[in-house]
């Protein structure tokens, strides 16, 4: 299920730019071109998810 933007922020409680900086980085990271790229990276360059609160 891919979650927009805004759904990802406000699950996380966090701004819609802070998501924006970290999908960048991830791509960065990973080499992807897109943000379907980042999910089908290798798992070696994830990091586990963070338990929610």
């Amino acid at each position: 299920m891919r979650s927009s933007n805004a759904e990802i922020a406000d699950r996380l409680h966090v701004g819609i730019t802070t998501v924006k900086t970290h999908i960048t980085n991830l791509m960065t990271q990973t080499g992807a071109t897109n943000q379907v790229a980042i999910r089908r990276a290798p798992s070696s360059h994830r990091r586990s998810p963070v338990a929610p609160r």
